[in-house]
């Protein structure tokens, strides 16, 4: 996801509700939501949901002393590990050596320049008790690049994520540092890719100096998000990147990603990468007009216009025929072939399993592990549950497949904490974090 689209939402940081969803993590162990999809207070949560009143049903479940019961099956003890069915040597499983990966999120927060909600120590360690223990931390590479910013700026920029992922490692969370630079850099990596590596190059410098003393247990560099090249122009220029890297700082753990915004299809058809310790990551949006309706970043775009498409869906559901109705009132005879393309073969929990299973094959086939690193949906018009049933069909996708994940993103537009509030969506929470009952595909 560009680094520009991910930092508009943000809100004021309000610490209180923090402490309070501490509080109740600390009492219950609580927020995975684990049996409340079959809990009859479902329908209860829906209409304080319609009234926006989400954090007081939370607290009226605390003050009653009920959230056992309506936010976790399983008190006192963690899930089990949804990697167990994968091989015994399989970096993901418990114990193994690349754990800490497998389930997180991003956090664009911690950006200096990122005006909104900040969170505290003790939400992203409530959240961390809940199994997420790996933080994509998304870098904006031009700050650290001389051909757009000064010394002063790229020393402050570095400065700050210093302090941020020296923070997340003593929480205990595994950190992948992700250069992850906006529209300059993108723009020039598709023009003029050998000009653009040179300074790709020289941002990952700048890390490789000040990351030191970094852990390189728990801290991964993930070489670049999205590349804008094609995939035969990145992938070498991937290679040498990793060669360099391994040779600069030795045993750093690596992510790399392909080309074509980080889609599985490219990186199925490429052979893997020579070098030490590299995890593959992936991007997964699909179905893109349900996970990016109602976006507001161009409005010229049909898209934005979109609303209320649904998960499961096909072709004749009421919702999809309706939109299909809106358009072509309109005239807008280009998205009503969208929104049937999209929909003309449907879309459910086991399409996403097939989806991806020529990327579990491909990791299985290379003895490698691969993350998708990225997968969320726009919370602009979209119902709540459609939304959950989508994060939690890829979610346990991922996991039926041994590939590890995480979430875009934490409090913008595809936020698992409302940042109003400062409380995790407990809806989320739940598509993340309970128990799957699917087996190994």
């Amino acid at each position: 996801m560009d680094a520009e689209i991910g930092t508009r939402m943000g809100l004021p940081h309000r610490t209180g509700t923090q402490t309070a969803f501490l509080a109740l993590c600390h009492h219950q162990s609580p927020c995975g939501l684990a049996a409340f999809d079959k809990n009859p207070l479902r329908q209860v949560m829906r209409s304080f949901l319609s009234l926006g009143l989400q954090s007081v049903f939370l607290a009226l479940a605390i003050s009653v002393g009920q959230p056992a019961a309506i936010l976790h099956a399983d008190e006192g003890t963690n899930p089990s590990d949804p990697y167990a069915h994968c091989p015994q040597d399989h970096p993901f499983r418990r114990g193994n050596d690349r754990a800490l990966l497998a389930r997180g999120f991003n956090l664009p927060n911690w950006d200096p320049l990122y005006s909104g909600f900040k969170p505290d120590d003790a939400l992203l360690s409530a959240l961390k008790q809940q199994g997420l223990q790996h933080i994509r931390l998304p870098v904006d590479g031009e700050n650290l690049i001389s051909a757009y910013h000064d010394a002063d700026h790229r020393r402050a920029y570095l400065d700050q994520l210093d302090e941020t992922v020296t923070r997340l490692v003593g929480l205990g969370f595994a950190v992948s540092v992700d250069m992850h630079p906006a529209g300059r850099f993108q723009k020039l990596h598709s023009m003029a890719p050998k000009r653009a590596f040179g300074q790709l190059q020289e941002a990952w410098q700048h890390v490789v100096e000040r990351g030191r003393d970094w852990p390189r247990e728990q801290v991964y560099f993930e070489l670049l998000n999205e590349p804008t090249p094609p995939q035969n122009v990145w992938w070498p220029q991937a290679q040498k990147l990793i060669s360099w890297l391994n040779d600069v700082d030795k045993g750093r753990r690596l992510v790399v990603g392909p080309a074509v915004f980080q889609r599985h299809e490219p990186l199925v058809e490429s052979p893997p990468l020579k070098g030490d310790t590299i995890i593959y990551a992936i991007h997964f949006y699909d179905p893109f007009l349900f996970t990016h309706q109602a976006m507001t970043w161009d409005e010229g775009s049909f898209m934005s216009r979109l609303k209320q498409l649904p998960f499961p869906g096909s072709i004749d559901h009421p919702a999809v025929q309706e939109q299909i109705r809106l358009f072509s009132a309109a005239g807008e005879t280009d998205a009503v072939e969208e929104i049937r393309n999209a929909y003309g073969t449907p879309w459910d929990a086991v399409r996403i399993r097939d989806e991806l299973s020529a990327t579990a094959s491909w990791a299985r086939q290379h003895r490698v592990a691969v993350i998708i690193n990225e997968f969320g949906v726009l919370d602009f018009d979209v119902d709540r549950f459609a939304r959950t049933d989508w994060l939690r069909a890829v979610r346990t996708a991922a996991e039926s497949h041994c590939l590890g994940w995480a979430h875009w993103d934490f409090s913008d537009g595809f936020a698992m904490v409302n940042p109003e509030t400062t409380l995790p969506d407990p809806y989320v929470l739940e598509a993340l974090t309970a128990p799957s009952t699917s087996a190994k595909p």
